[in-house]
């Protein structure tokens, strides 16, 4: 316990030195609400689904997988590992304040959004915090970008950031041959209701832990870039 502690506070000490950038990804879907959105077309709170469903996925992948990149790549994280094997007692505070963050987004974005539509903030503030644990098992998931060990994060944040741009663009595309776009699974896992719905989740999320846990302890502090 006193290392998932100490391991919260260097992640929440690592965010707090980038105050901009903190306080930029929190506003920054409540700005792109109020002027890029044809505020017309939201008529449900089923269409503001999708702003929550990027917040999730924005944090998760820089916020995690990018950001154990980025503590390797400078090995920041040598002292720690050294004194104890702490790679799997590394995930869960990572994950944690990452979970804060976008709780706190998802409040500003829905007070929000709540001031300028008829919604409920009840109903709201439910359906988001519904996703966002639904959404968890990604979280980890995310974690595995840590196997890509020779890749350099300046690389990798702009191949994401290309991968990032092809995803928002399709979310409102059919995709063909029966595939399911990663977001909009996402998304929609707040009406899943089926038994086989249920159970295909759950796979998944299976999956995404295993994935993430082994990731974890694979995770090296020293960086094989500068060896």
């Amino acid at each position: 316990m006193a290392i998932i502690l100490a391991y919260c506070q260097l992640h929440i000490k690592t965010l707090l030195k980038e105050k901009v950038t903190l306080i930029w990804s929190i506003m920054i879907p409540s700005l792109f609400l109020l002027l890029n959105v044809n505020l017309d077309s939201i008529h449900s709170i089923d269409d503001i689904r999708f702003f929550w469903v990027i917040i999730i996925f924005m944090t998760f992948v820089y916020g995690i997988g990018m950001h154990a990149i980025k503590l390797r790549n400078y090995s920041t994280l040598k002292t720690y590992f050294s004194i104890a094997d702490t790679r799997v007692r590394f995930l869960l505070p990572c994950l944690i304040t990452q979970l804060v963050t976008i709780i706190i987004s998802f409040t500003v974005f829905n007070i929000i959004v709540c001031l300028i539509f008829p919604f409920s903030i009840v109903d709201v503030l439910h359906l988001s915090l519904k996703m966002l644990l639904l959404s968890i098992p990604f979280g980890f998931l995310s974690f595995s970008f840590v196997l890509l060990r020779k890749v350099k994060y300046e690389t990798l944040s702009g191949i994401m950031g290309i991968i990032t741009f092809i995803l928002l663009f399709t979310m409102s595309f059919k995709l063909p041959l029966g595939l399911i776009h990663p977001l909009v699974y996402i998304a929609n896992l707040i009406y899943i209701e089926s038994f086989q719905q249920i159970v295909i989740y759950l796979l998944i999320a299976l999956l995404c832990l295993l994935i993430g846990l082994f990731s974890a302890r694979t995770f090296t502090a020293f960086s094989e870039e500068r060896r």
